[in-house]
């Protein structure tokens, strides 16, 4: 199938939005992302924009944010699976890397649509990987062999004929390229491990900094202001999609984590004001 005819078919089968989806600056995701996209990934964000068929598979679309949208979702995508491919050995090409793999949708059961980016964008064709860890087949790729729209076609046609499908258009937070972030999100969690506990920050995204960078100026901090808190993380790691801290202390360990994080937070918000006053 041609993308021409498969347009033809997912205009037929999907409704057209109420409201007609924010232009996108194209020239701003492609400068963001490093490539040109494929004519029919445009020619559908234009149409339908961010949109759930069938609360089942979700094509994320432009929001003109580093953080947000397209953007967004490659650049987390991607950190994480760098951080997997490192721990356990995997050689799968992940973009920028030649012909990487380009994340663009996901399907709600732990499926991810990616890319493969071998040659110029308009030949660029689907792949299908499973990212659910917790199933038996994780990490599979499929090669489908089609190109964008005809991927979307083929799937679509079909749910359609088997139940009228429900199609959700999901708006964008944000539509211009915002630096920095919420203090709130520098927090992603902590659990133990042994005798001590590790605690995942984000710093690193939520600055707009480099992660070594961000966590270097966070700890410089704490010495300062909280020495006997930094003389608690007794080990670091800065990870693609997140900064890591081993942090002492069994039952009290959880105490320190949550100092922590209150302490990232105010950390984050200093430095943000700083940016902008700038």
């Amino acid at each position: 199938m041609d993308e021409a005819g498969a347009l033809r078919i997912l205009t037929r089968t999907l409704p057209a939005p109420d409201t007609p989806p924010v232009v996108c600056d194209w020239a701003a995701v492609s400068a963001q992302l490093g490539t040109e996209l494929p004519d029919g990934y445009r020619s559908f964000c234009e149409r339908w924009g961010r949109v759930q068929i069938d609360r089942r598979l979700t094509i994320e679309a432009p929001a003109d944010d580093a953080r947000a949208g397209l953007v967004g979702f490659v650049r987390s995508h991607n950190d994480v699976h760098r951080d997997l491919r490192e721990d356990r050995g995997k050689n799968e090409a992940l973009w920028p890397e030649p012909d990487g793999l380009l994340p663009w949708a996901y399907f709600e059961d732990g499926t991810t649509v990616l890319w493969q980016t071998a040659g110029e964008p308009d030949a660029w064709t689907v792949v299908l990987r499973r990212d659910d860890e917790e199933a038996g087949d994780w990490g599979e790729v499929t090669a489908t062999g089609s190109q964008t729209l005809a991927f979307l076609a083929e799937w679509v046609a079909p749910a359609a004929r088997r139940a009228p499908l429900e199609v959700r258009f999901i708006e964008a937070d944000r539509t211009a390229w915002m630096g920095g972030g919420d203090p709130l999100d520098v927090w992603e969690g902590a659990e133990r491990e042994g005798d001590h506990w590790r605690c995942f920050l984000n710093l690193g995204e939520v600055l707009q900094q480099p992660r070594d960078v961000a966590l270097d100026g966070f700890l410089g901090h704490l010495a300062k202001r909280r020495p006997r808190l930094r003389a608690a993380i007794i080990d670091t790691r800065v990870r693609h999609a997140q900064e890591q801290l081993v942090v002492s202390g069994g039952w009290l360990g959880r105490h320190r984590c949550d100092r922590i994080f209150e302490a990232a937070i105010r950390y984050a918000r200093h430095e943000l004001r700083h940016q902008r006053k700038q």
